[in-house]
């Protein structure tokens, strides 16, 4: 008997050295720098909101409002919302795309009040809220509510002061309860979309880059810095009717001469990366984002649209200075893609898109 007594304090002995190790040793689950980050992407940025809407709207309020403050308000309030956080719908929720579509809708500055008040009422909500205390660059699936958008966003809610009642406003975080007032239907403007392409300034293109038409670009300069951003504009066309996807738009920058022995035959995304890992400074980078953060995806796009998508790329640190060739291309990106064989061996891969351009880092 003392025996098993004393393998189970040495047992909880280990265990308890091992708690007590782990928050200190690199990274893993229970490092402080793990637990830090953690916190900075938590419903914690906005807490005090979210215990004011559990305590102070009815029970059981059905809210639309963007996927993260939906994921927290399904998790720790008694309300419900049009629709959870992206892939963590239930697997037999067969609405998934259009509850994803119609929350971004309702939200849309672009998308007229009286369609908002249909899709509310489709849905049965009770209540709009708008909510941009997330941290900055941070990139979901299908669309996030941006806080350059923010302002027109909350504008469209309050033009109808009788059909949509502020009952909350604190911090860039609002809550609108809808009245079931009827409205007259306002214009929307939509000052992404371009009458033609323009004469300065833009290099015309009108070739395919991925599920869009691309018409024409234009680089805010052709050199930049390692540290600094790159400033890109992208003029879009569609080809096709669109359904409610994930879609992203892939900016790939190719250094135009790495050096790589055989000339990297026959792999020449291992070799790059071997070489890569032995001078420990990178060869090649991918930037993703959304349309309007996904509020002008081309589910959203009209037959003869002409799309503006102007971004700028973040230039890492740690990329070996050179001439770099930048590729674009417009795809639905999966949660989990499914890769090639080739996609693994060769740099020619998934995300290589229509090459535009060449620049120069320094």
């Amino acid at each position: 008997m003392g025996g098993v007594f004393a393998r189970v304090l040495l047992i909880l002995f280990i265990v308890g050295i091992i708690h007590g190790a782990l928050p200190l040793i690199g990274d893993n689950a229970f490092s402080h720098r793990q637990i830090a980050d953690e916190k900075k992407l938590s419903y914690l940025q906005f807490n005090t909101e979210l215990s004011w809407v559990g305590q102070s709207l009815p029970h059981g309020s059905v809210i639309a409002t963007d996927p993260l403050t939906a994921y927290a308000i399904a998790a720790f309030t008694p309300h419900y919302v049009v629709c959870t956080f992206d892939q963590h719908a239930p697997p037999n929720d067969t609405r998934l795309a259009e509850r994803i579509q119609a929350t971004r809708d309702i939200s849309s500055p672009h998308v007229p009040i009286d369609r908002t008040i249909e899709l509310l009422a489709h849905h049965r909500a009770t209540h709009v809220i708008l909510n941009t205390r997330f941290p900055r660059g941070l990139v979901l699936e299908y669309w996030a509510m941006d806080p350059t958008i923010f302002p027109a966003a909350r504008l469209k809610f309050e033009s109808h002061p009788s059909s949509f009642k502020l009952i909350y406003d604190r911090d860039d975080f609002v809550v609108f309860e809808w009245t079931g007032m009827p409205v007259t239907a306002t214009p929307t403007t939509r000052p992404f979309v371009l009458d033609d392409i323009p004469i300065q300034g833009f290099t015309r293109v009108g070739d395919d880059a991925g599920e869009a038409t691309l018409e024409a670009y234009a680089l805010g300069d052709t050199i930049a810095s390692r540290g600094g951003a790159l400033d890109l504009y992208v003029i879009w066309s569609g080809k096709q009717d669109y359904p409610m996807r994930n879609y992203v738009v892939v900016t790939r920058f190719n250094h135009k001469d790495p050096e790589l022995p055989l000339g990297g035959r026959p792999f020449d995304k291992i070799t790059r990366k071997i070489k890569e890992r032995m001078i420990g400074r990178r060869f090649r980078f991918t930037d993703h984002h959304k349309i309007r953060s996904g509020f002008q995806g081309p589910d959203t796009w009209q037959p003869g649209d002409l799309v503006l998508d102007e971004f700028h790329v973040k230039i890492p640190l740690d990329v070996v200075p050179g001439r770099y060739r930048v590729s674009v291309k417009l795809m639905s990106k999966s949660h989990q893609p499914t890769y090639r064989l080739r996609d693994y061996f060769v740099d020619d891969d998934l995300f290589e898109g229509l090459p535009i351009h060449t620049i120069s880092i320094e």
